[in-house]
């Protein structure tokens, strides 16, 4: 049923896995809630009800901003802590 009622609404959640389902609290503890809408996207133009053709333009990141952000600092400190690492190296050859 929410799938039905989003894509009554012309969106695609693209995402679909457990992780990205929640069950409400009590008293809506049988109703199932979806969740990260990073991925998703309009099918249906909600102005004319007709079908968005897909895009062929090159898109620069498609997903969550906060799990890119996220990704990135990760990645960030890293090189962060080689980049120290091999600092000490080169004093300690000094």
């Amino acid at each position: 049923m929410r799938l039905q009622f989003m894509h009554h609404r012309g969106v695609l959640h693209r995402d679909i896995q457990l992780g990205n389902c929640v069950i409400g609290l009590p008293p809506n503890q049988k109703t199932i809630y979806m969740i990260d809408f990073g991925f998703s996207k309009r099918y249906i133009d909600p102005y004319t009800g007709r079908h968005i053709p897909d895009s062929k333009l090159k898109r620069d990141f498609i997903g969550n901003y906060w799990f890119r952000y996220y990704t990135f600092t990760l990645i960030f400190k890293e090189a962060l802590k080689t980049f120290q690492l091999h600092q000490r190296s080169l004093s300690r050859e000094r």
